[in-house]
């Protein structure tokens, strides 16, 4: 493997993982993994959450680009990988990268989705409503 540097983010692989069943419902889209892994969509994670599609995917790319930091500071990421780490979630992405009808489609798993949502009910700076509800 060529040597990427300490700040490359690698590629996840993508996983010879079907989607089982997959809903929208009321506009969020979920589904249940072969595996059995239940999760939401990149897209009806943020509709569930109140939060711009675009702010997951920072997330997601902060978790990779902090996953190895031991210091712990206020920010949301911080508060995310508290929240995940106690769950014993320890994957270096927060998705399952997963092909469906030959698109990318990004499986972030229901433990994933309960810190998320978590952090936008209660711990962020302006704690939103749609994030409570769900």
């Amino acid at each position: 493997m060529k040597n990427q540097g300490k700040n490359a983010t690698p590629k996840q692989i993508v996983l010879d993982l079907g989607v089982e069943v997959q809903r929208d419902v009321n506009g969020i889209e979920m589904g249940v993994l072969e595996n059995g892994i239940p999760f939401l969509t990149q897209r009806g994670l943020a509709l569930a959450a109140g939060a711009p599609r675009k702010a997951l995917h920072e997330i997601s790319q902060e978790w990779v680009e902090h996953f190895d930091d031991e210091v712990i500071t206020k920010d949301r990421i911080s508060f995310i990988k508290t929240y995940l780490f106690g769950q014993g979630y320890t994957d270096r992405s927060l998705y399952i990268e997963v092909m469906r009808d030959g698109q990318p489609h990004y499986a972030y798993p229901d433990v994933v989705c309960m810190a998320i949502l978590e952090y936008y009910a209660f711990e962020s700076r302006s704690p939103n409503q749609q994030a409570r509800d769900t």
